[in-house]
């Protein structure tokens, strides 16, 4: 039997486990529209784009925010220049589909919604449509709290993913906030995975920089605790079927406004 077909049984045999009992729910989440964007600059550039973005940007999109067209939205600074990876980091929320084919529209004048200042600063525009299919967490953090963005490329189904996700990769999380060391989480899914940067991106709110510092340690602390329950240990057994990893990110949130749950 294939590793692929393994794993499917593995999965299906999880998802009757499952099925079997209350469901646990991952995040209180309805999948939402969103758009991520992804802004690169020239390394001198770097600082004045960090400046716009968190300035004029910010403004752009609260007003758009306000006029209805955006839900919500975040955005993000990468803290270390790394070629070929973005610098500046736009995540979108719409109500509805109708919003996202007006900011389709918004896009013929002003690629990813930026300003004119901010245009003149970016070099490359990766844009992504996607749906935020899981969160958990508060909702507000200290401004200065570190966010890591992980990139993966997902080789099963969504459906069967986001098993895996119920499964294996939430439950971790929860266990990071109970721990004090996480405040939050988001999972994007993108609607067009071929061909792009990543298939599920990862954003993980930590609670300051000391508590980054204890990742691995929390990391160990909580899969230890984990691995006494059977569904979840064989998730992990099979987790590198599941998906590869990208090169995460450690950014900085520079403004933002949460959408309604």
């Amino acid at each position: 039997m294939r590793l692929k077909d393994i794993f499917f049984v593995g999965l299906v045999s999880l998802f009757v486990a499952s099925a079997a009992a209350p469901p646990r729910v991952a995040a209180a989440a309805t999948p939402q529209t969103t758009l991520v964007v992804e802004l690169s600059a020239a390394p001198a550039d770097r600082p004045q784009l960090r400046s716009v973005l968190a300035g004029e940007q910010a403004q752009r999109l609260d007003g758009l925010r306000r006029q209805g067209l955006l839900q919500g939205y975040k955005l993000f600074f990468n803290r270390y220049p790394d070629t070929n990876r973005w610098d500046g980091l736009e995540v979108l929320t719409f109500s509805n589909g109708a919003a996202a084919t007006r900011w389709a529209a918004l896009e013929r004048t002003s690629p990813g919604g930026l300003s004119p200042a901010a245009l003149r600063l970016v070099t490359h525009i990766v844009e992504t449509p996607a749906d935020g299919v899981r969160r958990g967490g508060t909702r507000t953090a200290a401004t200065d709290a570190p966010t890591l963005v992980i990139p993966y490329q997902v080789v099963v189904p969504s459906s069967q993913y986001l098993i895996y996700v119920d499964t294996y990769v939430a439950p971790q999380f929860d266990g990071w906030i109970a721990e004090g060391v996480l405040d939050s989480y988001e999972i994007q899914m993108s609607r067009f995975p071929a061909g792009r940067p990543w298939a599920s991106l990862i954003l993980l709110r930590y609670h300051d920089d000391v508590a980054l510092g204890r990742r691995d340690e929390t990391t160990a602390l909580v899969r230890r605790r984990l691995a006494e329950n059977p569904q979840w240990k064989a998730a992990s057994d099979s987790k590198t079927t599941v998906r590869t990893e990208g090169v995460l990110a450690v950014a900085d949130q520079l403004a933002g406004a949460e959408p309604a749950p």
